[in-house]
């Protein structure tokens, strides 16, 4: 499946400040480091995968593209064999964006490239008939790419590509087992321009910084398992945090959340008090911001009150995502909650920005 059509293509071309392209990525390389569970065994294995993707960036002038030097956007497909029955041989749907680190006389480029989506084809844990995959409980899992490589053009169209690459796939422990699947990779690639490269004339002044002090009201809803094999329950939270910019990239802040779940995961609690059925921490925030609609929040937190059978036996807490700002006050998007290394449960979260900026 090549993400790339006719009509998007022409639309792209008649813009007289985007570029457009395909790329062609292949990779190879090993997942896991192998697990022992329960006297099952299931080790790492070789895996080979190819992405097919369109991308396509703005040569215009504008705060975030001199900014990050002009990154490409795009759409992406993703499929591998693991050589492995016991997994499966997932596909993904996913968006990226490639960021250039430095034009080396116009022939190279060091590229810093990331992607989310969502993955399927997986062939999850079943107790009887799938036991040895005590990685992943689902058939539909996150997908999370990280790469960078380097490139270098061969003419006006065509560039060739070499790189290294990291891979995530997880259910945010919303169907357990849920230890996730992690893989290296070394990557080989062919882009090929689909339109002319336009003629820019670059303006590498940027406007004047005005610091700027934000606060956000949010409110995050999700669902978590807690055994394989065991019902699923509604976890929600809220939370308020208030950020400074430290220039036109970069927040950083402070924060707090209060979280409620629904249920009893462990029949060996018998606490059935509000003092059972929620926790809260207090958080430090770093927001990057991607372009004037989309930022990354990353926040490390500590909890003031703890519940176990939530699950909160750690003291400290993890949250990182993507939020998109719908208009100058809402704004939605996804996270993960972590405690350490174990995904807690994933938020879908939607947040309101007092003020008028």
């Amino acid at each position: 499946m090549l993400l790339c059509t006719n009509g998007m293509g022409q639309l792209l071309q008649r813009d007289t400040t985007k570029e457009s392209f395909t790329q062609l990525i292949c990779q190879t390389g090993i997942f896991g480091t192998g697990v022992q569970h329960d006297s099952i065994s299931l080790p790492g294995s070789i895996y080979n995968a190819v992405d097919f993707r369109f991308g396509w960036r703005s040569r215009g002038n504008g705060l975030y593209r001199t900014l990050y030097r002009h990154p490409t956007f795009g759409f992406g497909f993703y499929a591998a064999t693991f050589n492995r029955q016991e997994i499966g041989t997932p596909n993904a749907l996913y968006g990226f964006v490639d960021f250039p680190f430095w034009n080396k006389k116009d022939r190279w480029q060091w590229i810093y490239s990331m992607a989310m989506g969502l993955s399927y084809n997986f062939n999850p844990y079943d107790k009887e008939k799938n036991p040895l995959n005590t990685l992943i409980g689902s058939r539909q899992n996150a997908y999370i790419h990280f790469h960078s490589r380097v490139n270098h053009k061969i003419n006006d169209r065509l560039s060739l590509s070499m790189g290294l690459g990291f891979t995530h796939f997880s259910n945010g422990a919303y169907k357990l087992p849920n230890l996730g699947l992690n893989k290296g990779s070394l990557l080989l690639g062919i882009q090929y321009r689909t339109s002319k490269e336009k003629a820019f004339t670059p303006n590498e002044t940027l406007p004047a910084y005005n610091r700027k002090i934000q606060t956000d009201i949010y409110w995050s809803n999700g669902v978590k398992n807690f055994r394989p094999g065991g019902a699923i329950y509604w976890k929600t939270g809220f939370g308020i945090n208030r950020t400074w910019s430290i220039d036109h990239r970069y927040r950083l802040g402070l924060g707090a959340d209060i979280f409620f779940r629904t249920g009893a995961s462990n029949p060996s609690f018998r606490g059935t008090g509000l003092e059972n059925a929620w926790s809260s921490g207090a958080y430090v925030a770093w927001e990057w911001v991607i372009t004037e609609k989309l930022f990354m929040p990353l926040n490390v937190g500590a909890y003031f009150h703890q519940y176990i059978e939530n699950e909160t036996r750690h003291r400290l807490y993890e949250r990182i995502g993507l939020r998109y700002r719908i208009n100058r006050q809402l704004y939605a998007g996804v996270s993960i909650k972590a405690h350490l290394v174990a995904a807690d449960f994933t938020e879908w979260t939607i947040g309101y920005r007092p003020g008028k900026k």
